[in-house]
């Protein structure tokens, strides 16, 4: 979040692998970090996010 805080009304773009992008998608999802996601996000793929705050992320 801290990357938010410090754009705020800004796009920015955040290169990551693919495990953290499966702790977005759970927390997106409002999932238990045990959860088993039916897709497994690969190092080069897209995770659209917007209205992203200190409380919540939300997906585009």
């Amino acid at each position: 979040m801290s990357i938010a805080a410090g754009h705020s009304g800004e796009r920015v773009l955040v290169i990551t692998h693919g495990w953290v992008m499966d702790v977005i998608t759970r927390q997106i999802g409002k999932l238990p970090r045990s959860a088993v996601l039916n897709m497994k996000r690969k190092n080069g793929d897209c995770l659209w996010l917007e209205g992203v705050t200190r409380e919540s992320i939300h997906p585009a």
